[in-house]
């Protein structure tokens, strides 16, 4: 995946590209335009995607394609069809559920994913000081590598 650098110095990828990886076809197949398209097309979920920053990013033929950060293309996932992604949707209710009720479970299992070295956890380390203006983690990765684990993490998932 093409992966640019806005003037803010946020690194960014193309949706286009990131909505195919995950669905499971070849890069520059037309249905990562098409579906991003149609995500776009529904104000709520622009709105919800434009908090985290469109960027442009230059295609092969010298066009121009939408493109997010990270944070932005996780956002993007929880919109997109597909079995991907409907597998993302249902871990996301399942933690913030067990979160809510106070699962005490959810202790270990953070202080377990605090002292791992996978590739989500870090991932998710990484992405930490750029979320909620209430703070986060001191623990950050140049963005480049956020979105490079990112990329490893969903080829490998799939």
């Amino acid at each position: 995946m093409r992966m640019d650098t806005a003037p803010d110095g946020k690194k960014f990828v193309s949706m286009f590209e990131f909505a195919n990886i995950v669905n499971g076809k070849v890069i520059n197949d037309k249905y990562g335009s098409k579906t991003v398209q149609r995500v776009l097309d529904n104000p709520n979920h622009k709105s919800a995607l434009e908090k985290y920053g469109i960027y442009d990013i230059r295609t092969q033929r010298g066009s121009f394609a939408p493109a997010m950060t990270f944070l932005g293309l996780k956002e993007l996932l929880s919109k997109l069809p597909g079995e991907f992604a409907d597998k993302y949707r249902a871990y996301c209710i399942d933690i913030t559920t067990r979160v809510e009720a106070g699962d005490s479970s959810m202790k270990d299992v953070i202080d377990a994913n605090a002292a791992s070295s996978n590739i989500l956890n870090q991932m998710a380390r990484d992405a930490l000081p750029h979320l909620a203006a209430s703070g986060g983690a001191s623990i950050a990765a140049p963005p480049e590598q956020v979105l490079e684990r990112a990329c490893l993490l969903l080829l490998h998932l799939r």
